[in-house]
């Protein structure tokens, strides 16, 4: 009975001794990857804040890593700190230690005597000559000097085995470093190509989780910190979901600051915005600006992409140009909408240009809907497409049909909103239409057929060799292919205004040279002319000559821009010639011609950019659209706005994200907050 008790007593300690190891451990992983604050909370950068406190070693390493507390100008001394608090001035290498002889002003008061500062005349020398020629000065530099080298420290020189921790310590410094960078490269490749970083709740089978696991797999360093995180602090791998959208972030602010360059080192910029809504029902609105750079290269990039409550415009600086928008009223409204809005806010008028892709397309949908016999056209299309593509029989038919043929093509369902996409559906139908009218003959006659496939069948042949749904197919053929043009044209980032609007004045003669001369649609019907709309003339002609009503005009439409007529039309003058000899045919050409010569040039490099600059069509945010389809798609609708952000300006700038430096990006990783490792 006692060795029985003994036994039970002894698993019932086993038991309670394996539960208490679970929960420790369950503790451990849930505090791997908090972060620790402590150390930015206990010494600040701003000296005046720290006066009398005795900095230890690793609060010494804190502060270099920050460099001085200054405020924001062009350019920085290197060797003064300015406490924000007192609005002194310290000297940052004299706060490490004090040597004899030390003025205090310079590291516990702080020198605000700022008339003082600079010399007057030889024999009078400023206070920061009398300072920085000091020995006391010179004293502190130099033990500034020996502790940031740390191979030269006494301690080093003494003591064999401080040397040995202090290269282990490096080699696991940079051990770690290439560590961080890979994971970084994780997050680029993932966030660049839009793809999910988790799977679920489960974080482990994620794409992100099981990328670092490949990449283990052949390179050792990074197999080697996977393998020993029971022996860092807290057992920290910096892969958790919460480490995922710190990365992120990071990435996305290093491309925002470039971003950010860019634009502002242009002249003027224009901004595209457009709203939809995402698979989460919340409306998105997506922020593109256009800018012209220093070589007049056309740039369109994506800001920011948000949700938006408001519809009115309410909720939307100087240097704005012009905007472009679609024709919604939230966004084109004269009252309540964006464009209103802006312009108010700002106390100016600002241009404002309807997308000109849009408009095509409503023209196109309007004009079409105007007549009964071309909406029964488009009906006839639509029960043609239904009737084929819901039987696999059936498709499988004209498919088989199709593919015998050499300019065979498949049939296209019609869009609902984009009229213009409509134009390679009648294409598909104009080139296999006696291929369709063979596959409904064979429908039709096929014994296994049933009635009401049979009755379709003969109704549709019925509708498709009449005379007005041949002639509506000819004609729609020829009238969509033309305005599809204009389309695709001004979808271009690189499209000025002026190629714009020479497009639409293009087709406008096309369409009123159609309606006019009905010759040559009759022509096409009776002798089967090359079934292919006709080219379009050249678009690009030789730039107009600017009179000087024209600059006048310029002017006065941006007077902070244009002060000075005369001096524009004497800057046209004189670079005419060269455009001349140039051969430019359209405005990009021409500005060209300016690069290397902006000095002699001001005002007139000045209106290539803004004529550039001002918009053409949002379709840079119909992209940004697509994009957002792959980022938040339907199993990852609950994702949140700030990463949403992130992860599509990272997909939309991938010609940035891949020229990132890695280390400079470690570099913010490790000053963002305290980490458990050294890099």
């Amino acid at each position: 009975k006692f060795a029985s008790d003994l036994k039970e007593k002894c698993h019932l300690l086993l038991s309670s001794s394996k539960e208490a190891l679970t929960c420790e451990e369950n503790v451990l992983k849930q505090t791997s990857e908090k972060s620790v604050e402590e150390e930015s909370s206990i010494v600040t950068n701003d000296p005046a804040e720290r006066i009398g406190v005795k900095l230890n070693e690793s609060q010494k390493n804190f502060l270099i890593a920050l460099g001085p507390c200054q405020p924001i100008l062009e350019s920085y001394p290197t060797n003064q700190t300015i406490a924000k608090s007192k609005q002194n001035s310290f000297t940052s290498k004299c706060l490490f230690g004090e040597g004899s002889g030390t003025s205090c002003s310079w590291t516990k008061d702080g020198a605000n005597r700022w008339d003082k500062m600079k010399g007057r005349g030889k024999s009078k020398q400023g206070k920061l000559v009398q300072h920085f020629t000091s020995a006391a000065h010179k004293a502190s530099v130099d033990r500034f000097d020996i502790f940031s080298k740390r191979s030269h420290h006494v301690d080093v020189a003494l003591s064999n085995a401080r040397k040995q921790l202090l290269a282990q310590e490096e080699r696991e410094r940079l051990h770690n470093r290439e560590v961080i960078k890979v994971i970084l490269d994780c997050c680029r490749y993932l966030s660049r190509q839009a793809l999910a970083f988790r799977g679920g709740d489960d974080d482990l089978n994620g794409n992100f989780r099981q990328l670092v696991n490949l990449l283990s797999r052949w390179i050792p360093f990074l197999k080697t910190w996977l393998t020993t995180v029971h022996l860092r602090p807290n057992r920290v791998t910096y892969l958790s979901g919460k480490s995922q959208n710190e990365l992120i972030n990071l990435l996305a602010v290093e491309v925002r600051n470039i971003l950010t360059e860019q634009i502002r080192s242009s002249a003027v910029y224009a901004v595209l915005a457009d709203t939809t809504p995402d698979v989460a029902h919340a409306d998105q609105i997506s922020l593109i600006i256009r800018y012209a750079d220093a070589e007049f290269r056309i740039q369109e990039r994506l800001l920011k992409i948000s949700e938006i409550s408001s519809k009115t415009g309410d909720g939307f600086s100087q240097k704005v140009l012009a905007m472009c928008y679609d024709t919604t009223a939230s966004m084109s409204g004269v009252y309540n909408g964006a464009q209103a809005k802006l312009s108010e806010h700002l106390e100016r008028k600002i241009p404002y240009i309807t997308c000109l892709g849009h408009k095509t397309n409503l023209c196109v949908e309007h004009s079409c809907k105007s007549s009964v016999m071309i909406e029964e056209f488009f009906t006839t299309l639509q029960e043609l497409y239904n009737f084929l593509t819901k039987s696999t029989s059936r498709f499988g038919k004209l498919k088989s049909k199709i593919e015998s043929l050499q300019e065979g093509l498949i049939m296209k369902n019609l869009s609902q909103t984009r009229w213009i996409g409509r134009a390679e559906s009648i294409k598909a139908v104009w080139v296999s239409y006696e291929t369709v009218i063979g596959t409904l003959h064979d429908i039709h006659e096929c014994d296994e057929t049933d009635g009401d496939a049979k009755k379709t069948a003969t109704n549709l042949l019925d509708k498709l060799k009449s005379f007005e749904f041949y002639v509506s197919l000819l004609f729609m053929k020829n009238v969509l292919y033309k305005a599809k043009i204009v389309v695709m044209e001004v979808q271009e980032i690189e499209q000025d205004i002026l190629a714009g609007v020479e497009v639409l004045q293009q087709t406008r003669n096309e369409m009123l040279r159609m309606r006019e001369d009905d010759a040559l649609l009759w022509r096409e019907l009776y002798q089967q002319q090359p079934r292919n709309a006709s080219p379009m003339e050249s678009m690009w002609t030789n730039l107009p000559n600017c009179s000087k009503q024209e600059v006048e005009n310029l002017c006065a439409a941006f007077p902070q821009d244009f002060k000075d007529p005369d001096a524009m039309c004497a800057e046209i003058k004189l670079i005419s010639s060269d455009i001349e000899k140039s051969g430019a045919k359209n405005l990009k050409e021409a500005a060209k011609c300016v690069l290397g010569k902006q000095q002699f040039y001001p005002n007139l490099t000045k209106a290539y950019q803004l004529a550039l600059t001002i918009p053409v069509s949002v379709a840079s945010n119909e992209r940004s659209f697509s994009k957002l389809k792959l980022v938040k798609s339907y199993l990852r609708s609950t994702m949140k706005e700030n990463r949403l952000d992130d992860l599509m300006i990272l997909s939309s700038s991938v010609d940035i994200l891949d020229e990132l430096e890695l280390d400079k990006v470690a570099n913010s990783w490790s000053l963002y907050k305290s980490r458990m490792i050294k890099i």
